[in-house]
């Protein structure tokens, strides 16, 4: 199994596009402004298990523990058809699977940045603060057509659906320039 992203350049950088570095934002939340970049990434796969009925994706940032205290999750996205082949960029403002939410919904992160569950379901952009950082896409291959889970679900709740169910999995890194 194989996972790869067309928004990862030669020197393994994600485009800009798909952060604050980026131009497309959702319309402000939070009191000061603070909007969240909502421009997802490609992703594509190939090379699946025979008998892989559906895909999950986290996007997570691990560098971001040494800021926060915690890896960073900016996308999850279950039920996601493997005959597809692909999420091309920006999908995640209209494809039919369902998504969970990014940490800005965490109220361990400063209150500006905080958003409501709503607000937080879906791709939240890259920002790394201090430096330059490493973005990691998972794919999963499950043996199961559909997950129950519900729009705005938390990482736990993906990880428990899931057990019992990976046939395989592929990840995909690649940086995104300090803000």
């Amino acid at each position: 199994m194989e996972v790869y992203s067309n928004t990862i350049n030669s020197k393994g950088y994600f485009n800009d596009s798909v952060g604050f570095h980026g131009t497309q934002f959702q319309p402000a939340e939070c009191p000061d402004g603070f909007k969240k970049p909502n421009y997802s990434p490609h992703v594509g796969w190939k090379n699946l298990p025979k008998d892989t009925r559906s895909l999950a994706l986290v996007c997570i940032d691990h560098d971001a523990d040494r800021i926060r205290g915690f890896s960073w999750n900016h996308w999850l996205v279950a039920n996601i058809d493997p005959a597809v082949k692909q999420l091309p960029e920006n999908a995640g403002l209209t494809m039919p699977y369902v998504q969970g939410v990014s940490s800005l919904v965490s109220n361990m992160i400063p209150k500006f940045f905080q958003l409501s569950k709503e607000g937080a379901t879906g791709f939240g952009g890259f920002g790394p603060p201090d430096r330059d950082h490493t973005y990691t896409i998972d794919l999963y291959a499950l043996d199961v057509s559909k997950l129950d889970l519900k729009k705005g679900f938390f990482m736990s709740e993906l990880l428990q659906a899931m057990k019992g169910h990976v046939l395989a999995h592929a990840s995909v890194d690649g940086l995104y320039r300090k803000v």
